[in-house]
């Protein structure tokens, strides 16, 4: 990483005019190279065991040498002379910029200033001949050597303080403009790694369950050398998965909105701030499959009609010998808002106490949770196309926070001081703060999808539920599970208590389900922290040596009910069973198991945690 600024400032009566330049540059090589050591997957232990040469010692005996996997997948070098193919990458930023700071009078100050950001790509990546006779999606083609052209991003702004009486009792300030951001540059990078040029691979699957055994198992026994199966003339694969970059790529920009009053509540000490900020996005991200085949047909079933594929991944290619063309592209739709109002003061004697509550809100096209572009595709939860994702809300929607602390400090005799310290938080919804985020629970909001693939895109688990009004809602069949088989009317009387149980679901009945339209239970974290000092001064200066105790989650500690945090008791709570034969007609089941939506997640967040420390600090 290399940087460069400088800036040049002028002074005048009632201006401060600042005028810089920064120009940035990243380099990076990035090796992702998953099962590059080989991926053997086995029936039994005894599989395993017996796939070392005959004779070795084994837990069970000595191995027979007849073992073999039932899979076995391996990612090796195309490239001739280089083991270990990198991703090579080289991003630019150059950016000037000229500011305004006006003392319009004692009380007003503005801030005016206009930035420009160049992004540009020093280095152009290898190009695919493959790709130059391959048409996609919207007459499209694709070169995997080239990224957006270099141009400047325009970010324009200003804001004000306003001391309203002149002795900082009451201050108004804010600002609107707009900014401009990056992205992770392993969404870059992408493009460098999966380009069908570095990589080779080989996968071996066995028929499990063919009515011939032997059709089962692969013949890769076991090696410890990660080598052993590369073959002798290694080179790319007749099928690849590429990533690309829109021609017309943006970094991130948003338009940015903030007011806020700071008030010394009638000179108390009591400092009010009352503040809101709005957030446009001119130029957000996500993520898009070129090489997805339109839509063959529409769901046959009430209420739900959404659009209906070709059935399997390879089906769905506009050419056969590329499995996705994953594009990172822009969006303006999304926007966040949040309101925070806060309360604290300085009470003296070394008290200290405040107190906030923040209500927000933020929707998106795609969270983009994945460094992997393919998986930023096919997790994103959608009501119909994955190539089509719809505004909803965001993975990063806050909802309700109560953020409170207090501290106190006491100094006893000459040489010993005592603080004591409280933080609590609260929020509606808990997975922030998980260990265990499990099923993939976003931070505040949850949604349920189908288990399967109800709409044939050859993605399986992104689609989301369909909420049925009553029993003639949905299309059930018979399950059998641990040995126990119920009908539909069993199951149907099981899934409209899980309905009914659910507030988000209750209250949407015929409806699909929004992205992250449910909201996680409260969750209430209280932590203690207690720090005594001993001090003294050696050689004129002030040594101390300070003991701390900090208790996370204390009010469980107090009482196993308490600061619990909820998580899902499953993201697919209703399995897609396939089509009716011959129709798009969709069949489901519910297993009667399921009958609430949270469980308790028992990681360590929904623990009490106590830690012991010892500093010594000098001068």
């Amino acid at each position: 990483v290399f940087q460069l600024t400088n800036n040049f400032s002028i002074y005048l009566a009632n201006h401060t005019v600042t005028v810089g330049a920064n120009m940035e540059y990243f380099k990076f090589s990035n090796g992702f190279t998953p099962r590059f050591y080989g991926d053997f997957r086995f029936a039994s232990f005894s599989d395993f065991y017996n796939s070392m040469p005959t004779g070795t010692p084994t837990p069970v005996g000595e191995s027979t040498g007849a073992g073999r996997p039932i899979r076995y997948e391996l990612t090796y070098s195309a490239v001739e002379g280089v083991a270990v193919p990198l991703a090579e990458l080289e991003v630019g930023q150059i950016g000037g910029y000229i500011q305004d700071e006006f003392q319009v009078s004692k009380k007003l100050k503005l801030t005016l200033g206009l930035r420009a950001d160049v992004p540009y790509y020093p280095k152009e990546l290898a190009r695919n001949p493959r790709l130059d006779t391959l048409v996609f999606a919207e007459g499209r083609t694709i070169d995997v050597s080239k990224f957006a052209k270099a141009r400047p991003l325009w970010s324009p702004r200003i804001g004000f303080n306003y001391n309203v009486f002149d002795d900082k009792n009451l201050q108004i300030r804010g600002g609107t403009g707009v900014f401009t951001g990056r992205i992770p540059f392993v969404w870059l990078s992408n493009q460098a790694s999966n380009n069908g040029l570095l990589f080779g691979s080989r996968l071996s699957s066995g028929n499990v369950n063919n009515t011939n055994p032997a059709d089962d198992y692969v013949d890769f026994p076991f090696s410890p050398d990660p080598t052993a199966y590369i073959p002798q003339t290694a080179s790319v694969p007749p099928t690849v998965l590429i990533n690309s970059t829109d021609p017309n790529f943006k970094f991130p920009q948003v338009w940015r909105s903030s007011l806020a009053v700071d008030w010394n509540v009638l000179k108390s000490g009591y400092i009010l701030t009352l503040e809101g900020m709005y957030t446009k996005d001119l130029n957000a991200v996500y993520h898009r499959d070129l090489n997805f085949r339109e839509k063959k047909g529409q769901l046959d079933s009430p209420g739900d009609t959404r659009d209906v594929f070709n059935g399997s991944a390879a089906a769905n290619r506009i050419n056969s010998n590329i499995t996705n063309a994953i594009e990172l592209t822009n969006t303006n739709e999304g926007y966040s808002y949040f309101t925070t109002v806060q309360l604290q003061k300085e009470f003296g004697r070394g008290f200290f106490a405040s107190a906030a509550y923040t209500y927000g809100e933020t929707k998106d096209l795609s969270s983009n949770l994945s460094a992997i572009a393919a998986t930023s595709w096919t997790t994103n939860q959608i009501p119909n196309s994955p190539n089509e994702p719809v505004l909803s809300w965001s993975n990063y929607d806050l909802r309700h926070r109560i953020l409170a602390s207090a501290s106190y400090r006491l100094e006893l005799f000459e040489h010993v001081g005592v603080t004591l310290s409280a933080f609590w938080n609260a929020q509606r919804g808990g997975s922030l703060f998980s260990d265990a985020a499990a099923i993939g629970s976003p931070n505040t909001r949850y949604s349920f999808t189908y288990g399967g693939d109800l709409n044939g895109a050859g993605i399986g688990g992104n689609d989301l539920i369909y909420i049925p009004r009553d029993r003639n809602d949905i299309n059930l069949i018979n399950l059998t599970s641990g040995g126990v088989t119920y009908t539909p009317d069993e199951q149907w009387t099981a899934l409209n208590a899980f309905i009914e149980q659910d507030e988000y679901m209750s209250e949407n009945r015929g409806r699909v389900m929004e992205r992250n339209g449910g909201v996680f239970p409260w969750f209430n974290k209280l932590d203690i922290r207690a720090a005594v000092d001993l001090f003294s001064n050696v050689l004129g200066k002030q040594n101390k040596l300070q003991f701390t105790c900090d208790i996370l989650n204390f009010g469980n500690m107090i009482n196993s009910e308490w600061g619990v945090l909820k998580t899902l008791r499953t993201a697919n709570p209703i399995q897609f069973a396939g089509y009716e034969a011959g129709t798009t007609t969709p069949r489901f089941t519910f297993n009667p198991a399921v009958k609430q939506s949270f469980v308790v997640d028992t990681g360590l967040t929904s623990r009490w945690q106590m830690q012991l420390g010892l500093r010594y600090i000098f001068n």
